[in-house]
């Protein structure tokens, strides 16, 4: 009985992960099909079909990743690539702020990283500061001391000091009243946790910071 609840608990949280992994691009997709004002000319059927592409390599992602437990070996992924695409992503998702990317890796650089791992880290850490952000949303990627390092940073309200400590827990949401399931940051933390790495939330004058690093 206890092995059945163990399986039916990770059934859970795998389909939850997987609902959550594929809505952000579906409403990117859904965005730019709403939007009458603007032609639907070849280079946004190449967008579209891009972010289509994304879904169907996020099922198969976790189609494989039911197969086996923890990052698969000598999987890597390109941080600034997949940052800028979710940040094209995140601005047809909230047209009224800016995504902003600061970075001194090359196109080339990589990370020790699955590629949809590191996609669900930035994509729920980026969609999470967008919902809050009042106009601006900050994405920084770095690597030093065998460190990667992914620092966003959104000029919302920001969090209380007595609640950042319970930021991260599945099914956990602050304000009722914000679209989510409270499902993005737990999601986050889970997959840095398998990568031996570590997760830490601030507050600044400006809003909220998430920090994210990972041995690389």
């Amino acid at each position: 009985l206890d092995s059945l609840d163990q399986r039916l608990e990770r059934s859970r949280e795998a389909l939850a992960n997987l609902s959550h992994s594929v809505k952000t691009p579906i409403a990117a997709v859904r965005q730019v099909l709403e939007d009458s004002s603007r032609p639907l000319d070849n280079d946004l059927r190449h967008e579209m079909g891009s972010r289509l592409g994304d879904i169907d390599r996020q099922l198969e992602a976790e189609m494989r990743r039911s197969q086996f437990a923890g990052p698969q070996v000598g999987k890597s992924a390109y941080p600034v690539k997949q940052a800028r695409d979710l940040l094209w992503m995140m601005g047809r998702l909230y047209p009224e702020k800016s995504f902003e990317l600061s970075t001194s890796l090359t196109d080339e650089s990589r990370w020790p990283i699955e590629e949809h791992d590191l996609n669900e880290i930035l994509g729920n850490l980026l969609d999470n500061a967008g919902k809050w952000s009042t106009s601006c949303v900050e994405l920084s990627l770095s690597q030093g001391n065998s460190i990667a390092s992914i620092v966003v940073t959104d000029d919302g309200p920001g969090v209380k000091a007595n609640e950042i400590s319970s930021l991260g827990q599945r099914g956990l949401r602050l304000d009722e009243q914000t679209p989510g399931h409270g499902l993005g940051l737990a999601i986050v933390r889970e997959i840095v946790e398998r990568y031996g790495g570590s997760i830490t939330f601030s507050c600044t004058s400006r809003g909220l910071r998430v920090t994210v690093e990972i041995p690389g």
